[in-house]
């Protein structure tokens, strides 16, 4: 090897161990690069309290946690007040909002903003105000401030607004055309105000028309073009209920609200059907019943005692709930659990019954409309207070003869034996008295009866040989 070879080869070697110097002093200041970083991020950037000079909406927040830094905020902030203005005008003002405010994420936000802002924040205060919003949640305090403006007192409009619909009382199947009123959708303003809120500003502009309630059913919708199709095939189901007298005919809209229908299938919803059984209980009952009568002693109102028809409601319910899930046309007889003795137009008594006028003191007996016996007689004693109840009752039942028992007004007892007795109710019925000389007259207001109709004996005898258990009493004044 020459000379110059030789020093060729020195001088690559001597490189090599220069780059190996190089090398290993950068893998040294990278190792400590990382550590620094991770040191930093550790001791400096990875905060669960936020910095000196740190604030959330101009509020500040130096050295507070997540918790510590929403329950400041939320005090602030409900200290506010809002300006409701209309027309350059102040028409409403809602304040001490006690309100609770969605800011947690937004909070954890601004304290871990990211690594780049955390090293800004670091650096520079600047980095250190953050703006979030204050979304809230409604509360009673601010509900019932809302409740006491003016625009929201008066929201009913002139016009009220309403969807559009299908006209269920009849089988036309009509729509009704929706209506744009000028009501309040008072829901749609309170959240308004409640954005305006989060926002921080301190006045709302009110501007009615964009507050008004707005149909969300039109006329042309595929929803009123369903209904149609349904109604067509569903509610044109032709159901009647007869008793008392009277008839009634089911209404598209009574079925559409007891049924439904799935996979073709009617569902009957016997919740709603027991709620319209309930409302035609009043309609088909009469037990109670104030009732205008024309009878044989002129026309009379009269109210109260036992008879008339009772509707037996569970077993209405069954018979309509197995109707209705035929879907096919019936007349139904009301179920009864008391049924009365007749009905004739406009009442329902029949024209067949016993009248009793506590006033004249007499008795008619009538068999369908013709008067069959007419007689004075004694009821109950009214200075006693044993006056004969008002009211309209059944004829319970008939015996003879019988002994009547009971308590004189000093309390000691009577037993009277009769020979034909005719209780129409608790302990009150029609009854020979051979003991008394006269009927008819004042002798019932000092000398009645203790509440039964003391009858002359052939009276009475004709009486019980034609009456019936059931039969209608009429007592009146």
């Amino acid at each position: 090897m020459s000379k110059h070879d030789a020093g060729r080869l020195r001088k690559r070697i001597e490189k090599k161990g220069n780059l190996k110097k190089i090398l290993a002093v950068v893998a040294i200041l990278t190792v400590l690069a990382v550590l620094s970083v991770h040191n930093l991020n550790k001791e400096i950037l990875a905060l669960d309290k936020f910095q000196d000079g740190s604030s959330v909406n101009g509020i500040d927040v130096s050295n507070l946690n997540a918790q510590q830094t929403k329950a400041k905020l939320t005090k602030a902030w409900n200290k506010h007040e809002i300006k409701i203005i209309h027309n350059g005008k102040k028409i409403g003002l809602i304040k001490n909002f006690d309100l609770v405010y969605d800011v947690d994420e937004q909070i954890d936000e601004a304290l871990n903003p990211g690594f780049i802002r955390k090293v800004g924040r670091t650096i520079s205060k600047t980095y250190r105000k953050y703006s979030i919003k204050m979304n809230a949640k409604p509360s009673k305090a601010f509900h019932r401030q809302f409740e006491k403006l003016g625009v929201v007192k008066n929201g009913k409009g002139k016009t009220r607004t309403r969807n559009a619909y299908v006209n269920l009382n009849n089988t036309k199947f009509e729509v009704v055309k929706e209506v744009f009123g000028d009501s309040l959708d008072s829901k749609k303003l309170e959240k308004a105000i409640l954005d305006a809120i989060a926002q921080g500003d301190r006045e709302f502009k009110y501007i009615p028309g964009k507050y008004f309630s707005v149909p969300t059913i039109r006329a042309n919708s595929q929803e009123i073009k369903d209904k149609i199709e349904y109604a067509n095939k569903y509610l044109k189901t032709e159901i009647t209920l007869s008793g008392a007298g009277k008839k009634y005919k089911l209404k598209p809209i009574d079925l559409d609200t007891m049924i439904s229908v799935k996979n073709d299938r009617i569902i009957v919803d016997r919740k709603a059907v027991e709620k319209f059984v309930d409302k035609k209980y009043a309609y088909f009952s009469t037990i109670g019943a104030t009732r205008t009568l024309k009878l044989a002693g002129g026309t009379i109102t009269v109210s109260g005692g036992n008879y008339g028809y009772d509707m037996d409601k569970k077993k209405q319910v069954k018979s309509l709930v197995k109707a209705l899930e035929t879907g096919k046309d019936h007349n139904l007889k009301v179920d009864y659990e008391q049924k009365g003795w007749g009905v004739a137009k406009g009442n329902d008594i029949g024209n067949t019954y016993l009248e009793v006028s506590i006033g004249r003191q007499h008795v008619w007996m009538v068999r369908n409309g013709k008067i069959v016996l007419s007689t004075p007689v004694v009821t109950g004693n009214v200075a006693e207070g044993n006056g004969t109840p008002y009211g309209t009752f059944s004829l319970m039942y008939k015996t003879s003869p019988a002994t009547l028992e009971g308590e004189n007004n000093d309390g000691s007892k009577y037993k009277t034996k009769v020979n034909y007795w005719m209780p129409f109710f608790a302990g009150c019925g029609f009854h020979d008295a051979p003991w008394r000389g006269s009927f008819g007259g004042s002798t019932y207001l000092r000398n009645g009866s203790h509440g039964c109709v003391n009858m002359p004996p052939s009276q009475a005898f004709a009486l019980y040989g034609i009456v019936e258990a059931g039969m209608p009493v009429i007592v009146h004044g």
